[in-house]
């Protein structure tokens, strides 16, 4: 049986379905702040700027969803399953996506200031020009990923895989902390694509 959350998620995404095929003029926008939607099933739910702060979806099915431009600040997604889910241009600020899967997602432009993305897998992941400051990628799996015109301030990365990453050379990186939380070593620029090719994680090239 669904909760009252879930069946008043439901009502309210038929609303918004109808807002954005009006462009406005129909429907209504999805506004719901901080409510739990644990566990929810949301496969491939259209939830394109949906306005969706402090909401909890720890263990949430949301593979493949459209999140484009929706605002998910403080939300909990704590092992949730966002592959495939479109996250371009969202607002992940003070998230929490620990072990959450982002597989092969796509978030162009996303930001994702004050994170807790420990244990994130975002394999294949499309990172270009997303905004990671203040970001625990602690035993991260980023393989593959493609951080082309990323910036990266102030990130923690120990035990993060960064194998194939794609887009080294240009993106933005300062204060990376590359070693155990109370090590002092951060790196910045070509120190931290250096310290990537002397692990063996990107090519020297």
């Amino acid at each position: 049986m669904l909760k009252q959350p879930e069946l008043e998620m439901i009502d309210n995404m038929r609303l918004h379905q109808q807002w954005l095929a009006s462009l406005g003029k129909a429907g209504r926008q999805l506004r719901l702040e901080e409510v739990d939607l644990s566990g929810v099933d949301l496969y491939q739910a259209r939830l394109s700027e949906a306005i969706l702060p402090g909401v909890k979806l720890d263990g949430a099915h949301l593979s493949e969803a459209d999140l484009y431009s929706a605002n998910l600040a403080s939300a909990s997604m704590t092992g949730a399953d966002l592959a495939g889910a479109n996250l371009a241009k969202a607002n992940l600020d003070y998230a929490s996506l620990v072990n959450a899967i982002l597989r092969n997602a796509k978030a162009f432009r996303t930001s994702f200031m004050h994170v807790d993305m420990h244990g994130a897998d975002m394999a294949g992941a499309d990172l270009r020009h997303a905004h990671f400051e203040d970001v625990n990628l602690e035993h991260a799996i980023l393989r593959g990923a493609n951080l082309e015109g990323a910036s990266l301030r102030n990130v923690r990365v120990f035990g993060a895989d960064f194998h194939g990453v794609k887009g080294i050379g240009s993106m933005h990186v300062e204060a990376i902390q590359v070693g155990e939380e109370n090590a002092s070593a951060r790196l910045g620029g070509d120190e931290f694509r250096k310290w990537l090719a002397a692990t063996g994680q990107v090519s020297r090239a």
